[in-house]
């Protein structure tokens, strides 16, 4: 599962960086993709998945991490 929402993440990624949004003209975006772990809430699971966005922010942006 979570090779198939980081497959899912990179398109939609490479959709949004290769659009024409008009006046914006290119507009890129970052991801961080986690899987569920058994015992996981609604707060841990926004926590490491906010981690991981950071963490493509802080390594270049406009990039999936897992």
């Amino acid at each position: 599962m979570l090779s198939e929402a980081v497959a899912l993440a990179k398109k939609l990624k490479t959709t949004i960086e290769n659009h024409n949004f008009g006046k914006i003209k290119k507009l890129t975006c970052s991801f961080g993709v986690i899987d569920f772990r058994e015992n996981d809430s609604a707060e841990t699971l926004m926590n490491r998945v906010d981690k991981k966005l950071y963490k493509a922010k802080q390594n270049g942006r406009n990039r999936v991490e897992f």
